[in-house]
């Protein structure tokens, strides 16, 4: 009996240990994970102009110079179209461009020559300041989105129809 008993003891300690390391693991990595998600290197809005242009802070992650510029570029005009601006300022445009699900890639061909190396989204992204940041081997870039003409080439191209 007492044999039984002593069994069992070991049995719940045994389990509380378990238990308290698979807790313990759950929570340190619950905290990593938290860390990792508020740092980000989003586009951030700066300001709107009136002429329908938005100033934005554009970032490109894992990439520095000349490359890292022109990847902060696309990433921005991507992200004005797909997700729209929301970190930083709260006064640029927050709903994407194309707000229709699945465009990127119903449109993928068209896309694809978009952003290709001599695309036209080159048309609608200028740097507004030449300075650029560094950060953690990312590049960040003042830029000039033309978002007004970007929906007016969208449209004629078909993309849109509102």
């Amino acid at each position: 009996m007492v044999s039984k008993i002593k069994q069992m003891k070991n049995k719940i300690l045994f389990s509380t240990l378990i238990i308290s390391v698979v807790m313990t693991f759950c929570r340190s990595t619950k905290q990593n994970t938290s860390y990792e998600i508020s740092y980000s290197h989003e586009t951030e809005c700066v300001t709107t102009n009136m002429d329908g242009t938005e100033i934005v802070k554009a970032w490109a992650n894992g990439e520095l110079g000349s490359a890292g510029i022109e990847a902060a570029k696309k990433n921005a005009i991507n992200d004005v179209l797909f997700k729209g601006i929301i970190h930083g300022k709260s006064n640029c445009e927050q709903i994407p461009v194309v707000n229709e699900v699945n465009a990127r890639k119903k449109y993928e061909v068209y896309f694809n020559h978009f952003f290709s190396a001599g695309g036209a989204y080159k048309k609608f992204v200028d740097i507004k300041d030449e300075k650029t940041a560094t950060f953690s081997n990312s590049t960040g870039i003042v830029l000039i989105i033309q978002r007004s003409d970007l929906i007016k080439k969208l449209r004629t191209d078909k993309i849109l129809n509102y």
